[in-house]
């Protein structure tokens, strides 16, 4: 089966713990979504997916981007 995705981006993130607290995961999906808009990638092109922590974090960021005072904007098809 083809998604139809031409490129993806696989993102590591930092496992909370002592050495990295809670927010650093959210920090670091959102420095890779940033790459990402810095790439010039349209919004309506962005798929943002995720499993298990992975799922949670792909709407942690979705939900920071929606409420936070920040100009980042959310993937197009998002509002």
């Amino acid at each position: 089966m083809s998604t139809g995705a031409t490129n993806v981006l696989h993102v590591s993130y930092r496992l909370a713990g002592a050495q990295s607290p809670f927010p650093a995961a959210v920090q670091d999906v959102l420095s890779c979504y940033s790459y990402v808009l810095d790439l010039g990638v349209p919004l309506e092109n962005i798929t943002v997916v995720g499993d298990s922590a992975g799922g949670n974090l792909a709407i942690a960021l979705l939900r920071y981007l929606e409420t936070a005072q920040t100009q980042i904007p959310c993937p197009g098809r998002w509002k």
